[in-house]
């Protein structure tokens, strides 16, 4: 799923999609796509870098660009959880081929999966962050990304999350015990 969003944002950026111009992507947004497209282009036969090295700036460049959607707080929200990158996804990843919507429970588990991914990433910010600086202070700077009350995408996640879980459960095909 995670590499899914990757390369939607990157491509999204590619191609100039309209809603580039409508939901602009953050600075920090746009560069960390560019330093992932650049990183994965590279000629490795021409490379005077090692494996390693290349590898690690590709793991880099991917983080790089994992933190730039994930721990980012909207502080314009007059256009509304669209215009974060990680909800678009969420979006265009339920859509069917036929144009219609996936199952509810299907949206539960893509919003579940991404979820993951941003704990995963907060929680590897963390680590890195902890080599100069005490778990509270890690906490205290990026536990807002994960935590309720803040314009990210995180909540925008557990926002759709509640409403299809609530359809989901109050849908003739849920099975219910009792």
């Amino acid at each position: 799923m995670y590499a899914r969003l990757l390369c939607s944002v990157v491509r999204t950026m590619e191609q100039k999609h309209g809603w580039c111009e409508q939901y602009p992507f953050t600075n920090r947004q746009e560069k960390g796509a560019e330093a992932l497209k650049d990183v994965l282009s590279l000629d490795k036969s021409d490379s005077t870098d090692s494996v390693d090295s290349v590898e690690s700036k590709v793991i880099s460049a991917i983080h790089e660009l994992g933190l730039s959607l994930f721990c980012y707080e909207r502080r314009d929200i007059s256009k509304g959880d669209f215009a974060c990158p990680v909800y678009r996804f969420l979006v265009m990843s339920c859509i069917r081929e036929d144009g219609g919507f996936v199952s509810e429970l299907d949206v539960a588990n893509t919003i579940a999966k991404l979820q993951w991914c941003c704990r995963a990433m907060v929680y590897e910010e963390m680590l890195i962050k902890m080599q100069v600086m005490t778990e509270e202070e890690a906490w205290k700077e990026l536990g807002i990304y994960v935590k309720e009350g803040r314009y990210t995408a995180f909540n925008s996640l557990r926002q759709v999350m509640h409403l299809a879980s609530g359809i989901a459960y109050n849908s003739p095909t849920y099975m219910k015990c009792g």
